[in-house]
């Protein structure tokens, strides 16, 4: 039955007509998610399941940009154009500050466009998508999400309602179109109170107040009496900072998740298929538990079905601990799918980076080879402008066009790779260090770069890099200020052989690339060892994997 699960095609469904809008109703054969570890594990070469996140919030922003006019067909093709890939399913977020839809609970993008005073001051937000989404809405009555329910049941595509548990965007301005009453009327349930906010995530809401996790609660049950959905998605790392400081209560986090697994059954038994609940959490499992979120209590009671070891948006990490994940959730059925973030880098730069296809490739290679049961990707949208230079929405000042991962040609090309782990570890791929941008409070977000190496003193470095197939070339890239190569490299301790000097191309690092060949290894990963004469200021490493 897992097999059914894994196919990309449509499901095993009956049809039943409700309006003009057909409902997918699963046959008597549930499909179940229970068996998918024992499964991924015995059979490597099959594909896996590729969740997608997709935020609403760029729907408008890319259609606008193109001058689309919204129709049925038009909402429509948002999903069907993902048919064909190996996408399994899609999370439409309805709701973070803000709700995606009118409700009883929260404000909607229709209730800000009437809104016209808050917090004491005038207000009027009647422009861009606030605009577009009150049209659709109120004009066309068209439900997008509904037809995109719909549609990606037509397409054989699993859907999902997306909720963000405390996004902050904005809580610094006095008025924002991101702001709901309840934000400005209780300032008393917000994190930091014991003195002046100060730091992006102070204004976050405490969940310690029951008020803070019944809002929240009533919002999942209101969305899932309107929609049929296969899951929810219960998104932590928007954000994780969900109790003041020293008070983190894993215990709190968790009677909630029981809350919102009560939720999921009871829609469960009015739908009339399961209702699975997949959840997003920092990348490294005591980083998660001191925020709050005790995952292996979660996969023991049963509390999720998918669990998403994510970064949260500042780079993508390529060492997400799976390995670890795996030996933690070993007692359970939870389905381990790591997460992708869009940008890439080892130490901040002014302008972002996108992700390479290569590196794309090269982070789900590794990922599947520490044990990766799915794959998940986020912020990785559409871009229906992608043909014209002044309409394209994925744009760069400081990155080639052709090398963005995140293009909508090219993730063409690897959205219909990716689910298959024996696909992405034969083709071309790159592997470059990067860091973890979620810590607990108390510790410092460790960048790798720049770093100096000390004259006769070894440094270490790890690549994660999954198995790499025989007859691949292999080479290793140091950036080096002055380009001087070191005296030895070593991968896995076996000697390195120097062959030139590049630029890195997009520029990671502005310094000389010195280029290493590297003898073939059959572990996962890469421990990399530099020694020196002279001391030297290395700021990047990647490993390329070519035929």
């Amino acid at each position: 039955m897992i097999n059914d699960y894994l196919n990309i095609g449509p499901r095993d469904v009956k049809i039943k007509r409700i309006g003009k809008f057909t409902c997918g109703v699963v046959s008597a054969v549930v499909i179940a998610l229970g068996a998918l570890n024992a499964f991924a594990a015995g059979t490597p070469s099959a594909k896996r399941p590729v969740f997608l996140n997709y935020d609403e919030t760029h729907y408008a922003h890319s259609r606008i940009k193109m001058g689309v006019v919204p129709t049925e067909g038009e909402v429509r093709s948002l999903v069907s154009q993902y048919k064909g890939t190996h996408v399994t399913d899609i999370l439409f977020c309805i709701g973070g500050r803000i709700a995606g839809v009118s409700n009883s609970v929260k404000e909607s993008w229709c209730d800000k466009y009437r809104q016209t005073r808050e917090n004491g001051r005038p207000v009027s937000y009647t422009n861009h998508y606030i605009r577009l989404y009150r049209e659709m809405d109120e004009v066309l009555k068209l439900d997008r999400y509904a037809l995109w329910i719909d549609e990606a049941r037509r397409s054989g595509i699993r859907p999902w309602l997306s909720f963000r548990m405390n996004d902050c965007h904005n809580t610094y301005d006095p008025t924002s179109f991101l702001h709901s009453d309840f934000f400005h009327n209780h300032p008393e349930y917000r994190r930091i109170r014991h003195r002046a906010a100060s730091g992006h995530f102070d204004n976050c809401l405490d969940y310690s107040f029951a008020a803070v996790r019944e809002r929240e609660l009533k919002f999942i049950r209101e969305m899932l009496m309107r929609y049929d959905v296969d899951g929810v998605e219960i998104d932590w790392q928007r954000e994780v900072y969900c109790f003041a400081p020293g008070q983190e209560s894993a215990d709190t986090i968790t009677a909630f998740m029981r809350s919102v697994r009560a939720i999921a059954d009871d829609a469960a038994k009015r739908r009339a298929h399961p209702v699975r609940i997949l959840s997003r959490v920092p990348v490294d499992p005591e980083t998660a538990l001191r925020f709050g979120f005790d995952a292996a209590t979660w996969a023991d009671e049963k509390l999720v079905d998918v669990l998403v070891p994510c970064p949260r948006w500042e780079t993508t990490d390529n060492d997400i601990p799976t390995d670890i994940w795996k030996r933690l959730m070993r007692k359970s059925d939870v389905v381990l799918a790591p997460g992708l973030e869009l940008r890439i880098c080892n130490h901040p730069w002014k302008a972002p980076f996108y992700m390479l296809t290569n590196q794309i490739r090269g982070w789900a290679a590794a990922q599947y080879s520490l044990g990766a049961d799915a794959l998940y990707l986020f912020n990785y949208f559409d871009d229906p402008g992608w043909k014209s230079s002044k309409t394209a929405y994925w744009r760069s000042f400081n990155q080639p066009q052709e090398t963005q991962g995140v293009d909508w040609a090219n993730q063409l090309k690897w959205l219909k790779e990716i689910g298959s782990p024996s696909e992405v570890a034969e083709l071309p791929r790159d592997h470059m260090l990067t860091y973890r941008d979620i810590v607990p409070l108390w510790e410092e977000v460790r960048r790798p770069f720049p770093v100096w190496v000390r004259k006769g003193t070894p440094k270490f470095f790890r690549l994660a890099t999954g198995r790499i197939p025989a007859e691949r070339t292999l080479r290793l890239r140091i950036g080096v200020k002055g380009g001087k190569a070191p005296k030895e490299v070593f991968v896995n301790s076996r000697p390195c052989v120097y062959l030139k000097n590049e630029q890195c191309v997009p520029a990671f690092t502005s310094d000389s690339l010195c280029v290493y060949e590297v003898p073939h290894y059959e572990e996962d990963a890469a421990v990399v060892e530099i020694l020196t004469n002279t001391p030297l200021e290395l700021s990047h490493l990647d490993l390329q994997v070519r035929p």
